[in-house]
């Protein structure tokens, strides 16, 4: 009795597991999209790889299958087999089962009905976009339930990381969502090519190389989520092998290398810190790395290495801004701004991709693409704004430019004036010099010819009424120091040698007339012998007079020569040019 009891309990316990872990799914009543949970979709890991669906549907194998923990496996090398359980207590019922993941390699479906098989599937990015049941980005399966308990086995198997996000919809409100999703992705993408051509035409205004990363970025950016959403699949790959195993380390690579060089050029790196603008180049010659290793490198040797340079340049970015901003420089708190919500779904989307589970508004916020979207528009408004800052310098250059060109012109026609000025002072200057020397000359052979005569008449003096020759020579030399000669030589003078009396005078006030005029004849350059005709005394006299002079000027006792000392006396008021403003 008691081997009884235990035998009932061991079966009691066998059945509580088996329900437990193949909780049904009633779509009798379904009219709209159902999320399977963990506890509806029973798993084997296949670590042999080989199973079959024979294998799995042996008892062998039914009783080791198990909820799912986690629809987000992360990076996985085996295959999974599912085991999904249905009921339809009502009439036929079309659904759709879809898988949400796009990037499977290979899934396997298998229909079972009151233990018939009636309908498989074999399809995924090694198949042809033909083979896929339902046109949709992710993979869907149209299911024919028949009343009764239906069982529906999945082989998927990936080298990006295993997502098993499942729903089952009618096939109206499958569509419905199909349609929404189309619309909401495509207004995404077409955000981003219209960034990029909004940036592409900031660059042909301005012509400066910030603006081509700000054109290639949202646009590697387009073509990274078209390869993680399946889209690019379904619009530009479907028939390509190579861009369905590697378009996401071929994408994020190139996003990788714009991120690095808008970073140091829009924070100005090259000037604000050389360090860290050698740093971005080296991030970006390893994005090319990456970009070249999609080309001959397998895809689960890559992905994990690529995964952490992707981390670690969505850390770093912010880091160097945050450093800059600290230090005073204000772009850098733009720039903080609008990579924080592109930081935040880089994160969770990494935490996705190594396994960690998110609640399930976080996952269909599409916080990776809104954080992308807002940073692309951010950075663009930035740039724009830089346009206008350039176009203000651009009006106060040009309000400077033509501020100075008036200037200049004011200060030509100044110019011109002055120099017609100072031309006609030339052409005084000259004729005064000339007017002078002929007053010279004058008083020179109107001296000697009165002393010649001066001395014809002491000679008769003898001869003739002494009295009467005696007052004609007193007569004549009289006129040999006529004042008024003087004069009228010291008026021309002036003019020619401006403020030499003066400066003179202001430095040698105890110079008497005679060496007054003295200083002025040897400032001419005259003879000795020229000096003595004009003052009427004989040369020795005159060379006397030199040596009285040079004691009474301070260069007796030196070799300074009296004819250039006199050269260099009032000669800054004979530069003097008059102002004529």
């Amino acid at each position: 009795m008691s081997r009884l009891k235990s035998y009932v309990l061991v079966v009691f316990c066998y059945l509580l597991v088996g329900l437990a872990a193949a909780q049904v799914v009633d779509v009798s009543k379904l009219s709209e999209s159902y999320r399977l949970q963990g506890n509806e979709m029973a798993y084997i890991r296949d670590t042999t790889t080989s199973l079959t669906i024979v294998d799995i549907r042996s008892n062998d194998w039914q009783q080791q299958f198990d909820y799912l923990p986690n629809v987000s496996l992360g990076l996985q090398e085996d295959p999974y087999w599912l085991r999904l359980q249905f009921e339809n207590s009502e009439v036929d019922k079309e659904i759709v089962l879809a898988f949400h993941y796009p990037l499977f390699d290979t899934l396997e479906l298998y229909h079972y009905h009151e233990g018939k098989l009636v309908a498989s599937h074999h399809t995924g990015d090694l198949w042809p976009w033909s083979t896929r049941p339902v046109e949709f980005v992710g993979f869907g399966f149209d299911l024919t339930m028949e009343p009764g308990m239906h069982q529906v086995y999945i082989r998927a198997h990936s080298h990006n990381s295993m997502n098993l996000t499942a729903s089952v919809s009618s096939p109206d409100a499958f569509t419905r969502e199909r349609l929404e999703s189309d619309l909401v992705h495509g207004m995404y993408y077409g955000w981003l090519i219209v960034m990029a051509l909004y940036n592409l035409f900031l660059f042909f205004s301005v012509r400066e190389r910030i603006y081509l990363f700000m054109v290639g970025l949202p646009l590697a950016n387009l073509f990274l989520f078209l390869s993680l959403s399946g889209y690019g699949t379904q619009l530009f790959w479907s028939e390509s092998f190579y861009m369905k195993q590697n378009a996401f380390v071929l994408f994020a690579g190139v996003v990788e290398i714009l991120s690095a060089w808008f970073t140091s050029a829009f924070l100005n790196l090259k000037k604000n810190n050389r360090f860290f603008y050698h740093y971005m180049n080296v991030l970006a010659i390893l994005g090319v790395l990456f970009c070249g290793l999609s080309f001959v490198a397998d895809y689960e040797v890559v992905i994990k290495p690529l995964m952490l340079f992707i981390f670690h340049n969505a850390l770093i970015f912010p880091f160097v801004a945050a450093l800059l901003h600290f230090r005073g420089e204000q772009r850098a708190l733009l720039f903080l701004i609008a990579w924080a919500l592109y930081l935040l779904g880089t994160i969770l989307a990494i935490s996705v991709g190594v396994a960690i589970e998110l609640p399930g508004w976080v996952k269909n916020f599409n916080i990776l693409e809104i954080g992308s979207a807002l940073e692309t528009l951010l950075f663009s408004l930035a740039l724009g704004n830089k346009i206008n800052t350039l176009k203000e310098e651009v009006t106060v250059k040009e309000k400077q430019a033509l501020k100075a060109k008036i200037e200049h012109q004011r200060l030509s026609a100044h110019n011109q004036e002055l120099d017609f000025q100072l031309k006609l002072r030339e052409k005084d200057l000259q004729n005064e010099k000339q007017q002078l020397a002929t007053t010279t000359l004058w008083l020179t052979q109107k001296n000697s010819v009165l002393q010649d005569l001066q001395k014809s008449l002491k000679a008769l003096e003898g001869e003739a009424d002494a009295q009467h020759i005696k007052a004609l020579s007193k007569k004549l030399g009289n006129h040999l120091h006529a004042d008024q000669d003087w004069e009228r030589f010291k008026e021309h003078f002036e003019k020619v040698h401006t403020g030499f009396f003066s400066s003179l005078y202001e430095r040698f006030p105890e110079l008497t007339t005679n060496e007054q005029r003295l200083c002025a004849y040897l400032r001419m350059n005259l003879s000795s012998k020229e000096i003595a005709t004009l003052l009427g005394v004989s040369v020795n006299a005159i060379e006397q007079a030199r040596r009285r002079l040079r004691k009474k000027l301070g260069i007796s006792n030196t070799e300074t020569n009296l004819l250039m000392f006199l050269q260099e006396v009032g000669r800054d008021q004979e530069m003097e040019v008059p102002n004529l403003r």
